[in-house]
C-alpha cells in the first residue's frame, strides 16, 4: 500500500467517473504514471474542480492499494497560467507521456522537464522534452556505418540509424548518440528525428487533429 501525503503530481487526463469523482491519469514526481479515482468537492456543484485541472502541479492526499488509487484531497501547488496556444502545446506534452511512458515507471527528470517546458514553451523546450523522453525510454538509436547521412529504422523494437545517401545529417546523429544536448537542440533536423523515433516507437501517439494543429503552431 502507498499513502500519499501532499505528494506532488500533475493531472495528464481526467474524465467523469462516478458521482462526485473523476477518473484521472496522474504523473507523480517520484513514482511515475498511475490512475486514480479522485473525489470532487461537493461545494456548489463542482465549483472547485480546477483543483484537479490539467497542467498545474497538484498536492494530493490519498492511498493506493491496487492499480486504481483513491485521492480524497487535491490542492494546487503551482498554477501554470497558459495562453490558449500554449495549452495546445501542453496537451502535446501530456499526449507524449500518456502514449509513451509506461505505468509505474519513475521518471523524475521528465517531471522536472515537463514543468520547464510549460514555463517557457518554445521550440528548444519541446526538443529538450522529446530528447529526455527518448533517452528515458532507451530509444537513442544505434548507429551503423560511416556516412554523411543516415536513415532511421526499428528492428525488434530497437531504433537504428543506418548509413544512407540522404536523410539525417551526421552531425545530428553523432550529437544524439553522444548525448550532446546543446548540439541536438540547435540542429534544424532534431524535431523531425525526435518525432520519427517516437512515432515509430508508438504509431498511435498523435490524433490527426492534434498533429495538424501542432504543425501550424510549433515551429522549429
Amino acid at each position: 500500500m502507498i499513502t500519499f501525503n501532499q505528494d506532488r503530481v500533475v493531472v495528464l487526463k481526467r474524465q467523469p467517473y462516478r458521482e462526485n469523482h473523476y477518473l484521472v491519469e496522474l504523473f507523480h514526481h517520484a513514482l511515475g504514471r498511475f490512475r486514480a479515482s479522485a473525489r470532487i468537492p461537493k461545494q456548489k456543484q463542482y465549483r472547485f474542480t480546477d483543483n484537479l485541472a490539467l497542467f498545474n502541479e497538484i498536492l494530493i492526499d490519498g492511498r493506493r492499494k491496487s492499480e486504481l488509487a483513491n485521492i480524497w484531497q487535491a490542492d494546487i501547488a503551482r498554477r501554470m497560467n497558459l495562453t490558449p496556444k500554449n495549452r495546445l502545446h501542453a496537451h502535446y506534452l501530456n499526449e507524449l507521456l500518456l502514449t509513451n511512458l509506461p505505468y509505474e515507471d519513475p521518471a523524475p527528470e521528465l517531471y522536472e522537464a515537463y514543468f520547464a517546458s510549460l514555463a517557457k514553451p518554445d521550440a528548444a523546450a519541446f526538443r529538450l522534452f522529446e530528447y529526455r523522453l527518448i533517452d528515458h525510454l532507451g530509444l537513442i538509436p544505434e548507429v551503423h556505418g560511416d556516412s554523411t547521412h543516415y536513415l532511421l529504422s526499428f528492428y525488434h523494437g530497437t531504433a537504428q540509424l543506418h548509413a544512407a545517401e540522404q536523410g539525417f545529417e551526421r552531425s545530428l546523429v553523432l550529437a544524439l548518440s553522444e548525448h550532446r544536448v546543446s548540439d541536438i537542440l540547435a540542429h534544424h533536423q532534431s524535431k523531425a528525428l525526435h518525432r520519427l523515433i517516437l512515432s515509430q516507437h508508438n504509431p498511435r501517439q498523435h490524433t490527426r487533429n492534434t498533429t495538424q494543429a501542432l504543425q501550424q503552431l510549433i515551429k522549429s
